[in-house]
C-alpha cells in the first residue's frame, strides 16, 4: 500500500476511537484508553519542591489539527498552587478536531523564592480524561537570600538628620516586585528601615522639598545588602541654592565698612514686605544689633540696600538674616527658612608720615612734592607730610626732583593693614646753581618778545618768567643745575615745552625754535603739476579771510638765482576779483621760465575793510618753482638668433646704452625739450647681422618699452636632429646638422667648432664627423651608444664659418635633447622563484611592471603556452597584475609578453620577457563547498530511477569541474560558473544499490581538489503500471472504501447516495493529487 494511504487509514481509525493510543515518555510510561476525543479535559498535576500556596504555574503547549491541513497554534493554561506547592492544571481538550501535544510546565519566582528548576518539558500528547504527573523534584524553588537595610539621610550642609525625606529603594537586578512599600519617609533621626529585603545590589533614591534629589548629586547611590544581617548606609542631601544673592556674599573676608549689604532678590517682590525692617536681622558678632535703614533703588522692587546708620567697624564679623516671611509680588514666600549671610569687614587703613629737612641748613623743606603709590602731597611749612589712606603692600616713597632739592626715594616700605608708619626725618640735598641763556628763533631768525618760563621752580615770580630781547635771548642769572623744564612761547607762535641741562657754576646756553602760526592769507597756483610745482602758464590766486582795502593789496613776484637770492621780478597784471568771494587773481605777463625758483610776496600793509586793522603781522612769502624736464628711459632685450649677448650697443640720437649678459638694456635720455624725435638703432652688421632701426617720439619722463629685438644673421641658417628638447631619442641615434649655405671645416678641426657633450659637462663625446649634401649637412656619429635617460647638448661655436668666411653663429648656438629612459624591467612579485618548479594548480602569478600600464595591451600581449583555459587577470594596482588559469597537472608552461608594450607615459618595457614554470598535482587554496544541497535528501530514501537535483557554491573554484559518482558510476558532471555556483540533475540507476555517493571538485582533467561523501541506499519502487511508470491506483481505491465504511457507521442517518457522493469526491481529490488530471467518478 502507498505510504500516504496507510497514514490516512491509521489517522481515521485513531480519530474515530476504534484504535487505542499509547504514549511513552523518558522516565515515565503513561498508558490510558479513552472514549471519543474531546469528551473530557486533560490534567497535569504535581508539587513544587519548597513551594507555597499562591504560586503561578503555567502550561505552554501546541495545539495541532487532526488529519491533514490546518496550522498548529500555541496554547497556554495557568493555575495557582495550593498548600505546599501542589498544583493541578486543567488542559482544554474539548475540541474534537485538535490534539494538545508537546507541553512545557513552568513556574514563576516570587520575591522570597528563587527558582532552582523552573520548567518541565514533555514531548507527547495529552488527551481527554488523562492526568499527567510531574515527577517530584522536577520543579523546585529555594528561599531567596534576605537581609535588613537602614538608610540614613543627612543635611549635606549642616550634617543634621533630615526628617520627612522620601526614600525609595529598587534592586539593580531584575527581580519580582517587592511585596512591601518601596518608598518610606525618614523619622526624626533621618532613618528608614527595610526588613527582609533581598540581599542584592540596591539603588537608593531620596527626595525632599528644597533639596536636590540624591541621584542628581550622588554618583554612587547604590548599596550591596548583606545576607542575614543589618546593612546601614548614609547619604547627604544637598539643599537647593538660596533664591537671593547678596553683596558682600556669604563668607566674604574684607567687606567695605562704608557700605552695607545689597540683597538681590532675582524676582519682583512685594514692596511693603522688603521695605519692612522687621523682616531683617543685622548683627555685629560682639556688639549685637546694628541700626540700619532700607533703600529700594528704582521701582522694580527686585533689590534692597541694607544701609547701616553708622559706618561698620573695621575687622569685625557681621551677619544679615532675611526672615522667611518675606513675600514676593504674587504673595508667595521664596524662602523656606531664614537665610543668613555672614561676612567680615576690612582691616583699618594704614598711614605713612614723615618730615623733610634741608641737609645743609636743617630747616624745613617747604612745598616739596612727595608721592606714595598713587597719592601725591606737598610738605607744609614745617616740612611735614602725611598719607592718611595707604593700601597694604610693599611701596616706594618718592620725593620728586624739584627746583630746590634733589630727588630722593625710600624703597620697599612694607605697609600692613591698619598700621601707622612714621618715617621720621628725611634730609634733602639742595641743588647747585648756574646761569642759563635761552635764544628763541622763528623760521631761523631771532624772535623778540617771546616769553620763557622755568617750570621746575614751581614759582611764578619775575626771576623765572622772562621775555626775549631784540636778539631773541632771555637770561636767567641763577637756575639749579641739572635738567630744568622750560616753557617757551610767543604771539602768533605755538608754545613749546623743553628741557635745559644746567651745569653748576657755568653760563649755560640753549636755543629753542618756535613754529609760527599759519598766516590767514593763502596763495595757490592756478596750474600746477605737483605741490609747489607750477606749469609755465600758471597764474596766482590770493585767498583772504575777509574783505580788504584794495589799495593795501600789494604783491610782487621775485625770480631767484642759483644761490636762492632774489635776482629780479616777473611782470604782473594788477589783481582782479576771483571767481570766489574774498579771492584775487594775479596774472603773470607771459610764461614762467622752466627750471627756476620764485617767491611771491603779499605785503604786511594789507588792511581789513571794516576796521582798517592789519591782517598780516609780517609779509607773506609763497615759494614755488617750475618743473625740470625729467629723463626719459628706453629698455628692452636684444637677442642674436635667440641667444643673449653682452655689450651690444643701442642708441637714440647721440645717446646710447649697452646690453648686459642677459641681453637686456635700460638707458636714460636727457631731453632738451619736453618732446624729442629721433632714430633708435641696433647695428650689428659688422658681426654679420641685419641692423634694427625705429623712429621714436620720446617725452620727458616717458619709459619706452622696445620689447625683444631678435637680430637675424646676414647669411647661414641651421636646424638639427634630434630636435631641440626631444626627450625620447634612441641611444644609437646620430646627430645631424643642416645648414642653408655650405660650411667649411675649421682649421683646428670639427671638434673645436661642433661638440656634443653631456648637459652641464665640458668633455666632448668622441665620434666621427661626416660632411654631406654639398657641405650643407654635417653628421656626427658617436663612437659609443649614448647613455639612456641623459640630456646632451649640441654646441656650435663661432669658429664654424660659411664658405664666405662668415660665422654661422657669431655668438655660438646650443641645442639639447634627452636619450630615452632605460627600458622598464618586469618583476615577479609572487610566488617565490623556488616555487616555479612546483607550481600549484590553483596558483597565481603576480607581475610588477614598475610603471602604470595599459591593461588591455597587457591582456593582449601576454601569452601562455601550452594553451590554458579560464585565463583571468586581476589587477592589484595600475602597475601590478595577478594571473590565474585552469592549469593542467604535471605540465611545463611558458608565459611571454609581446614586444613594443609601453607604460601609460611612454616608458618602454623590456623587449623580450618570458617566464617558465611547472605545475604539480596539488592545490594551494581551500576549495571546499560553501554549500551543498541534495533534493530530496538522502535520509528520506531514494528509489531506483529517481531524479536527484544537486546544487552548491565553492570558493576560489571558478571553472572547476564538479563530478557526481555512485560506487564509481558517473551520474553527471558540470562546471562552477563565474559566481562560484553550480547545479546538476542526475538520474539514479534502475537497479537497487547501496554504497557511497561522491561529489568531487577539481581542475578540468586534474586531480581532485575536494570531495564530499554520502552513504546512499537506492531501493526499488513499489510497482509500475503498464502505461509507462504511472502509479498503481489499487491501494487508493482500497483506502477510499475503508474510509467510506467508517463514515457510514459513525453517521448512520446519512443516505447511502450521500456517502457514495462523498467517497467519489474524496476519490477525485486523491486522484488529482497523484496524477494531476480528472477521472470519471463512475469508474
Amino acid at each position: 500500500m502507498h505510504r500516504k494511504s496507510v497514514f490516512l487509514v491509521l489517522f481515521v481509525l485513531v480519530s474515530s476511537g476504534l484504535l487505542p493510543f499509547m504514549a511513552t515518555r523518558d522516565g515515565d510510561v503513561i498508558g490510558w484508553e479513552t472514549g471519543p476525543i474531546g469528551s473530557l479535559d486533560g490534567y497535569i498535576e504535581g508539587t513544587i519542591t519548597n513551594g507555597t500556596a499562591g504560586l503561578t504555574v503555567t502550561c505552554n503547549a501546541t495545539k495541532i489539527p487532526n488529519g491533514t491541513g490546518g496550522t498548529p497554534t500555541p496554547v497556554s493554561f495557568t493555575t495557582t498552587s495550593g498548600p505546599g506547592g501542589s498544583f493541578n492544571i486543567t488542559v482544554d481538550t474539548s475540541d474534537d478536531n485538535y490534539q494538545v501535544i508537546n507541553y512545557v510546565v513552568t513556574i514563576s519566582p516570587t520575591y522570597y523564592l528563587d527558582i532552582v528548576k523552573g520548567q518541565y518539558i514533555v514531548q507527547g500528547t495529552i488527551n481527554a480524561s488523562e492526568t499527567h504527573h510531574v515527577p517530584p523534584g522536577a520543579l523546585q524553588l529555594t528561599d531567596a537570600a534576605l537581609g535588613n537595610l537602614t538608610v540614613r539621610i543627612l543635611n549635606g550642609s549642616s550634617g543634621e538628620p533630615l526628617e520627612n525625606a522620601v526614600v525609595t529603594v529598587s534592586h539593580v537586578p531584575d527581580l519580582p516586585s517587592m511585596p512591601f512599600p518601596q518608598a518610606r519617609v525618614t523619622d526624626s533621626s533621618g532613618e528608614v528601615v527595610y526588613n527582609d529585603i533581598r540581599a542584592v545590589e540596591t539603588e537608593v533614591e531620596a527626595t525632599k522639598l528644597h533639596f536636590q534629589d540624591l541621584s542628581s548629586t550622588e554618583p554612587s547611590n547604590t548599596v550591596v545588602i548583606n545576607e542575614g544581617g543589618m546593612t546601614t548606609v548614609t547619604f547627604n542631601l544637598t539643599e537647593d541654592p538660596w533664591p537671593f544673592e547678596t553683596i558682600p556674599v556669604d563668607g566674604a573676608a574684607s567687606a567695605n565698612v562704608s557700605r552695607g549689604v545689597t540683597v538681590l532678590f532675582g524676582q519682583e517682590m512685594e514692596r511693603v514686605s522688603i521695605n519692612d525692617t522687621s523682616n531683617y536681622l543685622f548683627l555685629n558678632s560682639t556688639s549685637g544689633n546694628v541700626p540700619f535703614h532700607i533703600v529700594i533703588p528704582g521701582t522694580d522692587n527686585d533689590r534692597v540696600d541694607i544701609v547701616p546708620d553708622d559706618p561698620l567697624e573695621y575687622d569685625s564679623y557681621y551677619s544679615l538674616t532675611m526672615l522667611a516671611k518675606l513675600r514676593s509680588s504674587g504673595g508667595g514666600r521664596p524662602l523656606w527658612r531664614s537665610m543668613t549671610v555672614e561676612f567680615k569687614t576690612e582691616l583699618p587703613p594704614s598711614t605713612v608720615s614723615g618730615r623733610l629737612l634741608d641737609s645743609i641748613s636743617m630747616l624745613p623743606a617747604v612745598n616739596v612734592s612727595v608721592s606714595l603709590v598713587d597719592q601725591t602731597v606737598l610738605s607744609d611749612e614745617g616740612g611735614y607730610f602725611n598719607f592718611p589712606l595707604v593700601i597694604p603692600g610693599l611701596h616706594d616713597l618718592v620725593i620728586e626732583d624739584g627746583y630746590l632739592y634733589q630727588g630722593h626715594s625710600l624703597e620697599d616700605i612694607e605697609v600692613e593693614r591698619g598700621e601707622e608708619i612714621d618715617l621720621g626725618t628725611i634730609t634733602l640735598v639742595p641743588y647747585e646753581w648756574g646761569s642759563l641763556n635761552i635764544t628763541v628763533t622763528s623760521g631761523g631768525a631771532p624772535l623778540e618778545g617771546a616769553w620763557v618760563k622755568v617750570l621746575s621752580s614751581k614759582l611764578s615770580d619775575d626771576e623765572f618768567n622772562l621775555t626775549t630781547d631784540s636778539k631773541g635771548i632771555a637770561r636767567f642769572e641763577r637756575v639749579r643745575s641739572g635738567n630744568v623744564n622750560l616753557e617757551v612761547g610767543a604771539d602768533h607762535h605755538s608754545t613749546k615745552v623743553d628741557v635745559a641741562l644746567v651745569q653748576a657754576g657755568k653760563n649755560n646756553l640753549m636755543s629753542v625754535a618756535l613754529v609760527e602760526d599759519p598766516l590767514p592769507v593763502t596763495v595757490e597756483l592756478t596750474d600746477e603739476s605737483g605741490e609747489g610745482l607750477a606749469e609755465i602758464t600758471s597764474d596766482l590766486l590770493v585767498r583772504l579771510p575777509e574783505p580788504v582795502l584794495f589799495q593795501t593789496l600789494n604783491v610782487t613776484l621775485y625770480v631767484l638765482d642759483s644761490e636762492g637770492d632774489r635776482a629780479g621780478t616777473i611782470p604782473l597784471a594788477p589783481p582782479q576779483d576771483g571767481a570766489e568771494e574774498n579771492t584775487y587773481l594775479v596774472r603773470v605777463q607771459g610764461n614762467l621760465p622752466l627750471e627756476r625758483e620764485f617767491e611771491f610776496v603779499v605785503s604786511s600793509e594789507l588792511r581789513a575793510l571794516d576796521d582798517g586793522m592789519p591782517i598780516l603781522w609780517r609779509d607773506l612769502v609763497f615759494a614755488f618753482s617750475t618743473p625740470e624736464i625729467p629723463f626719459a628711459h628706453i629698455n628692452g632685450t636684444v637677442l642674436l638668433e635667440g641667444k643673449p649677448f653682452a655689450g651690444i650697443r643701442v642708441s637714440f640720437k647721440d645717446q646710447y646704452g649697452l646690453t648686459d649678459r642677459d641681453g637686456s638694456f635700460n638707458f636714460s635720455i636727457d631731453l632738451s625739450s619736453p618732446v624729442e624725435e629721433g632714430l633708435f638703432v641696433v647695428n650689428m652688421s659688422g658681426q654679420g647681422y641685419i641692423p634694427f632701426t625705429k623712429e621714436l617720439f620720446v617725452e620727458g619722463g616717458q619709459t619706452v618699452e622696445m620689447g625683444v629685438i631678435s637680430l637675424m644673421p646676414l647669411s647661414g641658417w641651421y636646424s638639427v636632429t634630434p630636435a631641440p628638447g626631444q626627450v625620447d631619442v634612441d641611444p644609437g641615434t646620430n646627430i645631424t646638422m643642416f645648414f642653408l649655405v655650405p660650411v667649411v671645416e675649421p682649421e683646428r678641426g670639427w671638434s673645436h667648432a661642433v661638440r656634443v657633450v653631456r648637459e652641464g659637462g665640458s668633455a666632448p663625446i668622441r665620434g666621427i664627423y661626416i660632411l654631406e649634401d654639398g657641405n650643407t649637412t654635417l653628421v656626427f656619429r658617436p663612437d659609443d651608444a649614448l647613455e639612456e635617460n641623459t640630456w646632451y647638448e649640441v654646441r656650435i661655436s663661432n669658429d664654424l664659418k660659411t664658405t664666405g668666411n662668415l660665422s654661422v653663429f657669431p655668438v655660438g648656438n646650443t641645442t639639447s635633447f634627452r636619450v630615452r629612459p632605460p627600458r622598464i624591467m618586469i618583476g615577479l612579485v609572487s610566488p617565490a622563484e623556488s616555487i616555479l618548479d612546483a607550481f600549484p594548480l590553483d596558483g597565481r602569478l603576480t607581475l610588477s611592471f614598475g610603471v602604470s600600464v595599459n591593461r588591455t595591451r597587457i591582456r593582449e600581449g601576454i601569452d601562455i603556452e601550452p594553451f590554458v583555459k579560464g585565463l583571468v587577470f586581476s589587477w592589484v594596482s595600475s602597475s601590478e597584475v595577478s594571473i590565474s588559469a585552469l592549469f593542467l597537472s604535471d605540465t611545463r608552461y611558458e608565459l611571454s609578453l609581446a614586444p613594443n608594450v609601453y607604460g601609460l607615459d611612454g616608458e618602454p618595457l623590456v623587449e623580450v620577457f618570458s617566464l617558465e614554470f611547472s605545475t604539480t598535482d596539488s592545490y594551494e587554496l581551500d576549495h571546499s563547498f560553501l554549500s551543498l544541497n541534495l533534493i530530496p535528501e538522502p535520509s528520506s530514501g531514494w528509489e531506483t530511477g529517481e531524479n536527484i537535483r544537486m546544487s552548491g557554491t565553492s570558493q576560489s573554484s571558478v571553472g572547476y569541474t564538479v563530478r557526481v559518482t555512485l560506487e564509481d558510476i558517473l551520474l553527471g558532471e558540470t562546471t562552477v560558473d563565474e559566481n562560484g555556483t553550480w547545479s546538476l540533475e542526475v538520474v539514479l540507476p534502475s537497479e537497487e544499490i547501496e554504497g557511497k555517493l561522491k561529489v568531487t571538485l577539481s581542475v578540468p582533467g586534474g586531480p581532485v581538489a575536494h570531495e564530499e561523501e554520502f552513504d546512499i541506499t537506492v531501493s526499488a519502487a513499489a510497482s509500475s503500471s503498464p502505461q509507462g511508470g504511472e502509479e498503481d491506483m489499487t491501494w487508493y481505491y482500497v483506502a477510499a472504501a475503508v474510509i467510506i465504511i467508517i463514515i457510514a457507521v459513525l453517521v448512520a442517518v446519512l443516505y447511502m447516495r450521500s456517502q457514495r457522493k462523498k467517497a467519489q469526491d474524496l476519490l477525485e481529490i486523491d486522484y488529482e493529487e497523484v496524477d494531476g488530471e480528472w477521472e470519471d467518478p463512475e469508474e
